[in-house]
């Protein structure tokens, strides 16, 4: 019964998510699956093992980064195209940092012009959040983030067409079999209009700058990335991006091929033992 219950919460929470994101062009996705769903690797980060990923589940995997150095050398993985300049856009991701802390200037993901990265931590230990274009737009502050090696969803949503109000960051934690996920977010006023992300072909580094410093010592799956070049379509509303987080929390990667015909091979010996048993 928990696990139709589990599977009936993730079926409606994306048919939500279908309804209020309907309008929202998603631009790219990554889930670091298949080489077909993974952005390109760079420095030490690479693909992970079965296993490494959100869901835990054992075809799941994720990027693997955990050879480098906190907010220091190291690597990970970027897009790479004409972005152009958008009206609005979202970007929502998870990580998990391999047992210590982020560090000021550790980057989510970078362009050289817009980035999302870590600012250090306040006064009560709390890490705070940053995102630039040129110069800082907007910065969250939560203790949520200080939370080490543990899987935290993040979100940014900019709408260039309102002129207040228009920045939002999103932070979610993951959550246990007793213990539910938290979903908090913080909206600031970033008057910038739309902004360039490239009018030719660039890289869109996430865990590291373009350089493979500033790099996130841990784990990063589940990238996507929306965004419009003429209206505010791109920025998602708050149901949207709660429904992305709760979505990715609850689904279970569908596993490859091969994994398919090695357990289709599993199913015919065990029925065929069964058959020879029964037959005996």
């Amino acid at each position: 019964m928990k696990t139709q219950s589990t599977f009936l919460a993730a079926f409606l929470a994306s048919l939500v998510l279908v309804a209020s994101s309907a309008r929202a062009e998603l631009l790219f996705s990554y889930d670091f699956n298949t080489p077909e769903t993974s952005a390109t690797s760079s420095g030490t980060a690479h693909i992970g093992a079965a296993g490494t990923g959100l869901s835990g589940a054992p075809v799941d995997k994720a990027l693997d980064n955990t050879a480098a150095t906190m907010s220091g050398a190291g690597g990970g993985a970027y897009y790479e195209g004409t972005l152009g300049t958008l009206a609005s856009f979202t970007v929502t991701m998870w990580f998990k940092t391999d047992g210590m802390q982020t560090k000021g200037a550790t980057r989510l993901f970078d362009n050289g012009t817009q980035l999302l990265a870590f600012d250090g931590a306040d006064s009560s230990g709390s890490q705070k959040l940053t995102f630039n274009s040129g110069t800082s737009l907007g910065t969250y502050s939560t203790s949520t983030l200080a939370t080490s090696g543990e899987w935290i969803f993040v979100a940014v949503s900019y709408n260039g067409k309102s002129n207040s109000d228009n920045l939002t960051f999103y932070v979610g934690t993951k959550g246990t079999e007793t213990q539910p996920g938290s979903f908090e977010s913080s909206t600031v006023t970033a008057d910038r209009g739309s902004l360039n992300w490239g009018s030719s072909v660039v890289k869109l580094m996430f865990g590291a700058n373009s350089t493979n410093g500033r790099s996130l010592d841990g784990w990063i799956d589940n990238i996507k990335f929306y965004g419009s070049a003429s209206d505010a379509t791109g920025a998602l509303d708050t149901i949207a991006i709660n429904n992305i987080w709760q979505t990715d929390m609850t689904s279970t990667p569908v596993p490859e091929p091969a994994v398919w015909a090695w357990l289709a091979g599993g199913l015919a010996l065990a029925a065929t033992a069964l058959r020879r048993r029964l037959t005996r």
